[in-house]
Formats: C-alpha cells, structure tokens, sequence
C-alpha cells in the first residue's frame, strides 16, 4: 500500500510534481516531488540519504549533523509505526506494573499518565506510580536518569536508540525488578534489528524470547 510519502525538494526548482515511487526519475531532475511509496521504499530512501551523508560527514560538522538528524529521524518514523502495537501491548499488560519508553513528548501524551519536560503533573504522575496509585507511565528522556521508580516489572521500548548509556539506563530501570520484562517491539531487516541484537548480545540467551504472537508471551 502507498501509505507513505517521500518530499524531494532543492531550492532551485520552483514548480512541484508529484508522482509514485516507480515515476519518480521522470520528474527529480526539474521538479520537487511529492513521491507516494510504500513503507519499506520510504525506508530504503531514508537509509540511503543516511549512507550518503554518512560518508559526506567526515570531519565536516555540517555533514555530520545531517547524518545524525536523519539517523534520528529514521528511528522516530519506526517507532511512530509501532503505536498500535504499543497501545495493544499496554492493554495486554493492564494489570502489570509498567513504563512506556516513547520517542515524543506527543507520544507519551498518547497513552496518558505521562512524565515529560512539558507536562506540569510530570512528578505528580512518578509519584503516584511510585505510591501505587497508577500501574502505567510512559515517558520520554526524563526518566534515563535522576528519578527513581519503584516496583516497576515491565518495560516496553516504543523507541530504540543505539546509545549504550541510554540503553543501560532505561533497562535498569525495570531489572530491578525481582522479574523482570522487557519488552522491545521491532521491524526485521531494518536498523531496529540491529540495535535489539547489540541491547540483549549480554543477556542470558535461555531468559529471550522471539516472539511473532502476543499469544506465546510468557511471564
């Protein structure tokens, strides 16, 4: 399904265009382009621009900065994909102690009971959580470090970020828990994929589970 769509744009063209994937070399060289493509060309084209600035970035901070914002960009998309089964799984863990880790302040939003910079009841909602009050929060950066959390068994990583800190940060939050879940939703042949292999390439292999069913979850 063409659900996506791809904006090319140079300040040097005035008109637009606007076409499907299969089209587009017809109207690139003399027209911006609105592109309408699938989910995985919208990937391809992304991690292609990725690769091309990537190797643009070498000790060019202009460059890099682009490399890094697209990087970024890449990531979100592909958590902003997964809303529905993060909605799906917060349903399914209703009556677990649980922390969303998100992408956006928008997305905490989201699904409520939310810690984020913007959000004036942020230690309000930590500390009913922390009191028992609420069994759910999501949140964005803010709770990597410097909060504490107590009693909180399950994590769902709506957003997976290559950072080693931030990855050990956000998984200590629940491993002390005395049972642990952690729960990390991703999309096979993408940069997810490698990410999720170097978070659990530490972990005990026998306490993983690749699942395909929320079905064959066991906890």
């Amino acid at each position: 399904f063409f659900t996506e769509t791809l904006i090319k744009e140079s300040k040097n063209k005035k008109k637009w265009a606007a076409c499907f994937y299969s089209d587009r070399w017809k109207y690139l060289k003399d027209y911006n382009v609105k592109i309408k493509c699938t989910e995985q060309q919208y990937y391809n084209e992304i991690s292609n621009d990725i690769e091309y600035w990537k190797k643009k970035a070498m000790n060019n901070a202009f460059f890099k900065n682009k490399w890094l914002k697209l990087c970024g960009d890449r990531l979100k998309w592909l958590s902003d994909k997964k809303m529905t089964t993060m909605r799906i799984l917060k349903e399914y863990f209703k009556n677990e102690r649980v922390l969303l880790f998100c992408n956006s302040i928008e997305q905490t939003e989201v699904f409520g009971q939310c810690i984020n910079s913007k959000n004036k009841d942020s230690m309000t909602n930590l500390n009913s959580f922390n009191k028992g009050k609420i069994n759910h929060i999501s949140s964005v950066n803010m709770l990597n470090e410097g909060c504490n959390l107590t009693d909180c068994r399950v994590g769902i990583f709506g957003v997976l970020n290559s950072s080693d800190i931030m990855v050990v940060q956000k998984t200590g939050r629940i491993l002390r828990h005395k049972e642990p879940v952690i729960i990390i939703p991703y999309y096979k042949n993408t940069r997810e994929e490698e990410v999720v292999v170097k978070m659990i390439e530490n972990y005990n292999k026998e306490l993983i589970q690749v699942i395909k069913n929320l079905n064959d979850i066991k906890i």
